[in-house]
């Protein structure tokens, strides 16, 4: 899998292996081995602190270093969910029975506990000021939750799912709209607006499964991917489109 760290013009990759490259330079920047699969990553919008997650345990360190900071226990799960704090000072790990976890990355102490048990959650992310937590839940209400994380109680339950940012400009989520029975376009939204920020160009075959299985946006919320695949041969690709003008700005195989 990868990451891409806008701020810094870099990816990150991990496999077995974590690396950080910078396109154009030959070779990776850093390369941070582990002794398991690295499931999943999260990296902080400057680029300096990365998330592992590995089985039953995020992990927390400098991208460049790899030195550790914190390891957190994590739910296992077959899509395990955390979150990192935009200057890398927290992190939120799922945990199941017992919740979300806050976890202080200085300290290490579990700074709060928010109350979701039972909730099937496919997202989460802090928001700018990291005073809240917002939690995307599905199936049973596809709805967006605003957690005070001071006084571990829900603020506010937008309904309506599909992926998600917690921007300084408020939530932006994408979304699918039917524009005829055969198709339909995505449309980047921010949340409490019924018009969209940007369309992206309608789509000419059908959804199998849900719209997580093929649409992403960046935790800075600049950026949509959309796995899609060449009509003509079924070559799959990737594009990548900006969420704020809805604008093609690259195609990869």
């Amino acid at each position: 899998g990868a990451v891409y760290v806008p701020r810094r013009n870099e990816v990150v990759t991990f496999g077995r292996v974590v690396r950080v490259w910078t396109p154009g330079v030959q070779g990776p920047l850093s390369t941070h081995e582990f002794p398991q699969y690295v499931r999943d990553v999260d990296v902080t919008p400057d680029g300096k602190v990365t998330v592992a997650l590995l089985d039953g345990e995020a992990r927390v360190f400098a991208t460049r270093t790899g030195r550790p900071s914190l390891s957190a226990p994590i739910e296992s799960t077959i899509s395990p969910q955390f979150a990192i704090s935009d200057s890398g000072r927290f992190l939120a790990t799922h945990e199941g029975t017992r919740g979300t976890a806050i976890w202080s990355v200085a300290t290490g102490r579990n700074v709060a506990t928010l109350p979701t048990v039972g909730d099937d959650i496919r997202g989460m992310a802090f928001t700018p000021s990291e005073k809240r937590l917002v939690v995307r839940t599905t199936h049973r209400d596809q709805a967006l939750h605003v957690w005070d994380i001071a006084n571990e109680e829900r603020l506010l339950t937008v309904q309506g799912g599909g992926p998600f940012a917690s921007t300084e400009r408020g939530l932006v989520r994408v979304v699918w709209a039917r524009i005829s029975a055969t198709d339909a376009q995505l449309e980047v939204r921010r949340v409490g607006s019924t018009a969209p920020v940007s369309v992206i160009a309608p789509l000419r075959r059908p959804f199998r499964g849900d719209i997580d299985d093929y649409v992403d946006i960046d935790s800075s919320g600049r950026y949509v991917t959309l796995r899609d695949e060449v009509p003509e041969t079924g070559e799959a690709i990737l594009k990548v489109y900006a969420a704020e003008t809805g604008e093609l700005l690259a195609t990869r195989p």
